[in-house]
């Protein structure tokens, strides 16, 4: 039986489909999908320092302006009365427990674990306005609403953004996120704010360089400047990344920008609310303050790397730092990292080669510094979590051609970066299920459940839609962001208006 020519047989008939059953619509419910997995992938409590981030989120402060009652402990610390389901969790730090050793009960205590100055006020003030007595409910609620945020900002972002911006959000933040990423981002902890502000300031601040009409520079500069606000009202550290984030997004973009001088206040603003907020941190204050107490020695500056790295899972963990990354998800993630900078090195110009370097020097010296002025080792003290927003920079940075012409798509196989991540995703997604569930013990997901949500879908079904569901959010996203695959964002005119643009600015 032959195949008529124009039907099957037609390529162009066959690129049609392709587009059709990858449309944007799809995308975005394939990526609800993969954030909701991993909502409920994790019990109350499950986050780094959720005891503290609770207290937080429910009483604000230990102040007089506290939702909560206040008190004092023996030893003459102020604390507040909050719910016990708040304290650390029996699960933590103990891998081979499940979480049905945890019971929810409306029993209260007082703890000096909540914040008294040292983070911002702004993430726990917008996640207490969902906060409820009906504790499970309220804390489902405020992970699925970082997952949306995350998704309406970095989605409004690629909407806006040129064919350039939009290919380095795609490869950039499906490699960052995993596995590391995508547990915070649908979590409580205010590091979901630091990624979301830090990558959407970024991505945003790129876009308005080669945006054009009226409205869409427009539309960006308000993006990125809420995007710093996000991260400065998450994290004293992220504050101080939305100062660089503009500072360095200003050198790259410079030749597009230089006479557009309206458009600096799109960097401006974020960098001014970043700082801000990092000088009048405690958090950041107490670390750059003060003298070194460790003398310099071969094992934190041998071992230095596996802090920014650890957010693949290497020499990291998900949860208190006691859900081990099987090996399936770091070991690819490697692959895939490194695939990308052995072949995007290459086309480096000296302007994205100085912007990667500064980077990479930042995200490997901030976390030796901070180590050594405090006196601790490699594994102690500092997380790979607070350097994911620079790993997302960095690879932005690699990533984005700033000249008139897109990356060949056969520089790194779209097969083995699409069934490497895919992989990567589906083992850390099935490890943190099966260690909550189980307990980190060798029995198949689903075979013996000690916990799960009082709920007909199962942590089986769980894992397959979120492994089906990523991967197709990988494909669909290296698809559509290929040569030529990109529908223009203006006209025919303007498209030739900005290649001549291009030009002129490149060779300035």
């Amino acid at each position: 039986m032959t195949v008529a020519p124009g039907w099957l047989g037609d390529r162009s008939w066959r690129r049609r489909l392709l587009r059709w059953s990858t449309h944007p619509l799809l995308i975005a419910v394939a990526l609800l999908l993969t954030s909701m997995a991993w909502v409920v992938a994790s019990p109350l409590g499950a986050e780094p320092d959720a005891d503290f981030h609770l207290t937080s989120i429910w009483c604000q402060n230990a102040s007089e302006s506290s939702r909560c009652e206040r008190g004092y402990l023996v030893n003459g610390d102020v604390a507040v009365k909050t719910y016990a389901a708040f304290d650390i969790p029996c699960f933590a730090r103990y891998q081979w427990k499940s979480a049905s050793c945890q019971k929810i009960t409306t029993a209260t205590y007082y703890t000096e674990r909540v914040n008294d100055g040292d983070y911002p006020p702004g993430f726990y003030w917008v996640m207490g306005l969902f906060a409820s007595h009906k504790v499970v409910v309220s804390v489902l609620v405020m992970r699925t609403l970082n997952a949306l945020l995350f998704l309406g900002l970095i989605g409004s972002v690629f909407w806006l953004a040129d064919p350039r911006v939009r290919q380095s959000m795609a490869r950039a933040l499906t490699i960052a996120l995993v596995p590391m990423g995508l547990f915070l981002i649908s979590s409580i902890n205010p590091s979901t704010w630091a990624i979301t502000g830090i990558a959407v300031q970024f991505f945003a601040l790129l876009a308005i360089g080669e945006a054009r009409g009226r409205w869409r520079p427009i539309v960006l500069a308000l993006l990125a400047t809420l995007g710093g606000a996000m991260a400065a009202e998450a994290r004293g550290d992220a504050g101080a990344y939305a100062g660089g984030v503009s500072i360095l997004v200003a050198w790259l973009a410079f030749p597009l920008i230089k006479e557009r001088r309206w458009r600096w206040v799109g960097f401006l603003l974020p960098a001014l609310f970043g700082l801000l907020t990092f000088f009048g941190s405690r958090q950041t204050t107490g670390e750059i303050g003060g003298s070194s107490s460790r003398e310099p020695d071969a094992f934190n500056l041998f071992h230095i790397l596996s802090v920014p790295l650890g957010n693949f899972g290497i020499g990291g963990n998900l949860g208190w730092l006691d859900t081990p990354t099987p090996p399936a998800t770091w070991a690819l993630m490697l692959f895939v990292f490194g695939a990308v900078l052995l072949t995007e090195i290459r086309g480096l110009g000296w302007r994205r080669a100085l912007a990667a370097t500064g980077v990479g020097i930042a995200a490997l010296a901030l976390p030796y510094l901070m180590l050594q002025r405090g006196g601790f080792a490699v594994g102690e003290f500092v997380q790979p979590r607070y350097m994911l927003p620079l790993l997302i920079v960095l690879l932005g940075v690699i990533t984005w051609r700033s000249e008139d012409r897109l990356p060949s798509r056969d520089a790194v196989p779209a097969v083995a970066v699409v069934v490497a991540l895919t992989i990567a995703q589906s083992a850390a997604l099935y490890a943190n299920l099966l260690r909550y569930t189980n307990g980190f013990v060798p029995y198949l997901l689903g075979a013996e459940v000690d916990w799960w949500w009082p709920t007909p879908i199962g942590p089986q079904a769980v894992w397959i839609v979120g492994s089906l569901a990523f991967g197709f959010v990988v494909a669909a996203l290296l698809y559509r962001v290929g040569p030529g695959q990109l529908p223009p964002v203006g006209g025919a005119g303007d498209q030739q208006s900005r290649a001549a643009e291009l030009k002129k600015a490149t060779a300035a």
